[in-house]
């Protein structure tokens, strides 16, 4: 038996079946296309806001919230990350608070500091002067000649009188070093040091010493302060040097090492000399307030460590460095802004 096919009706198929398969794939890109764009909105959306809003957390914008109600558990992230906002911002202006208690009774310390240095060091003064004025009266008296026991001992209390005066005037530049109320401003350590070598012109000229100055550079500092620290550096300078050797002091700029960039100093000044120096274990205890490693020069041990304050409270450094014999070479770094904080060590 022989069978006949109808190729119409089997061309017929095949159409149907192709068309029936277009319209499927056709429904099925349509499905895709509706659930990318209802995802867009249901999903995509609120992850993008939830990423934003830590972004800004992140960069301290603590008033940033989100209002995200589905999926359940994009919702529950969502009122996690605001719940934690409000903590931060409740810490921090609680913080902020305290800081700004913490100031006003650093503030109202250090003046009462300052003024009780005043009228202390006045107070003691006043009798120490009177100590000095008996003592040259007796010494120099006409009355009853004093034997050479009465006047060496006349002589050591007058200056010890002397030192302690010197002693208080220290301590009194001391306490008016703080890190509050203090002006800067654009400081040329140039002319600064020019003033400070026509200040020091008789010591200077009495040790037949001489005292170099490069270029430095212009910080922003409190000047006179600035005058205070390059003072007490070259006088130290002159006043320690060897009795064969005529002082030199050469103050000048010298770049950065990286360390010191890496802590946010923007320049170096180095005053060195080539003094008697110092053992140079002890470079940091030189800083020590009534620290004088050579008790046969005159002194009060606190032109150091008001130099340490000074620096310390521009935000800078100061590091000290020595061979006996050779000299010592001080080395004060400072930050671009002095008010970057205080560092406490010298180094």
């Amino acid at each position: 038996m022989v069978v006949k096919v109808d190729r119409t009706e089997a061309h017929s198929g095949i159409d149907d079946l192709r068309n029936s398969l277009l319209a499927g794939l056709a429904g099925f890109a349509m499905l895709v296309f509706a659930l990318a764009w209802f995802g867009s909105g249901w999903l995509v959306r609120p992850i993008r806001d939830l990423t934003s809003a830590a972004a800004d957390l992140r960069d301290g914008n603590l008033n940033r919230r989100t209002a995200i109600s589905s999926p359940p558990e994009l919702a529950t992230l969502s009122t996690t990350l605001n719940q934690m906002a409000r903590d931060l911002s409740s810490e921090r202006a609680f913080l902020e608070r305290r800081v700004l208690q913490r100031t006003a009774q650093l503030e109202a310390s250090n003046r009462n500091l300052e003024a009780f240095a005043e009228v202390a060091a006045h107070d003691l003064s006043a009798p120490l002067r009177k100590i000095q004025m008996f003592g040259s009266r007796i010494v120099d008296s006409d009355d009853e000649p004093l034997g050479t026991r009465s006047r060496d001992y006349l002589e050591r209390m007058t200056n010890s009188a002397v030192q302690m005066q010197e002693i208080l005037a220290g301590l009194l530049e001391i306490s008016r070093i703080s890190p509050t109320g203090v002006d800067y401003a654009d400081t040329d350590l140039g002319e600064v040091c020019v003033e400070v070598v026509s200040i020091l012109e008789q010591e200077i000229a009495e040790a037949g010493g001489r005292v170099e100055i490069g270029d430095l550079p212009l910080v922003v500092a409190n000047r006179s302060q600035m005058e205070q620290l390059m003072q007490n550096l070259i006088a130290n300078a002159i006043k320690f040097h060897r009795p064969d050797e005529v002082p030199v002091v050469r103050v000048s700029s010298e770049s950065l090492d990286e360390a010191e960039v890496a802590e946010g100093m923007a320049f170096k000044v180095v005053v060195a000399d080539n003094g008697i120096g110092f053992d140079p274990d002890r470079s940091t205890a030189i800083f020590e307030m009534f620290t004088r490693l050579d008790r046969s020069f005159e002194g009060t041990g606190l032109g150091l460590a008001t130099c340490l304050l000074i620096v310390q409270q521009h935000g800078g450094a100061i590091k000290a460095s020595s061979e006996p014999g050779v000299g010592s070479t001080f080395s004060i770094t400072l930050p671009a802004d002095p008010g970057a904080g205080w560092i406490t060590d010298a180094r």
